[in-house]
């Protein structure tokens, strides 16, 4: 309960960050009810799961990002039209709705929010129930995690070349990518069972070992399929995991650059 209540919180201030810059405008206070999704998760999680999370996908990160991307996205759209446009004078200005503070710049709000993001997934799944997941498991998943948020931060320094700031079809692929890459943290790839002890080997004392000849194989055996092999090789975690990581992350981060 305490991951919900962060993510909750960080949620909603992105959202009355929103309407405060947006002058107000009481159209973005329904952004709020995607938050209560959260709690709706809360409530199934504890009543039909006994507070435990799921084995492959934890469903209350997924609507932690449901509810705060979409604020970031306004408010860095909300940027872009600042950058091109804005004039700014005094120690405060306003353009199409959005009020700057010049002593606390709206793209200083918008990068703290985007950064404290990622942190509250780290922490988030700290604090979640591990399920199924060993301590081993639990670690490997953080680092894992802590990788893949320092190269989404990353992504972000695209927004001090002004040849991005300035053009729309960049920022929405940016945004894009950066939303697409977000997804990994709702999926636990490391859950799988630890490995079973090898039964140990008893050798018989050579007086009673006997030495069989291998059997002719019959043309039905031949003919049948050995799926051992590709069932192992599809199942690995490790196949997956990597090839994940390329479809949400490597693959879309090298076609923006």
């Amino acid at each position: 309960m305490i991951a919900r209540a962060l993510f909750a919180t960080h949620a909603f201030i992105a959202v009355w960050k929103l309407v405060d810059l947006k002058n107000g405008q009481p159209v973005y206070w329904y952004m709020v009810s995607l938050i209560m999704f959260q709690g709706f998760e809360a409530i199934v999680s504890i009543c039909a799961r006994n507070g435990e999370e799921m084995k492959w996908f934890c469903p209350s990160v997924f609507l932690y990002l449901v509810s705060v991307v979409p604020p970031i996205w306004l408010m860095e759209l909300g940027l872009h039209d600042l950058r091109v446009n804005s004039t700014q004078t005094g120690s405060l200005a306003e353009l199409g709705g959005i009020k700057l503070d010049l002593a606390l710049p709206i793209e200083q709000w918008v990068r703290v929010l985007e950064q404290v993001l990622l942190v509250m997934l780290l922490v988030g799944r700290w604090l979640l129930p591990k399920g199924e997941l060993t301590r081993e498991q639990l670690s490997q998943l953080l680092l894992a995690y802590m990788a893949m948020a320092a190269d989404i931060i990353e992504l972000f320094e695209c927004f001090k070349e002004d040849i991005v700031t300035k053009n729309i079809n960049l920022i929405y692929a940016v945004l894009g990518i950066w939303s697409w890459s977000l997804l990994q943290f709702t999926l636990v790839l490391s859950a799988t069972h630890a490995p079973k002890p090898r039964p140990s080997i008893n050798y018989p004392p050579p007086e009673i070992i006997k030495i069989e000849l291998p059997k002719p194989r019959r043309d039905s055996d031949l003919s049948k399929p050995s799926c051992v092999y590709n069932i192992d090789l599809y199942l690995n975690m490790d196949i997956i995991a990597i090839l994940t990581t390329v479809i949400l992350q490597d693959g879309p981060f090298l076609m923006l650059r």
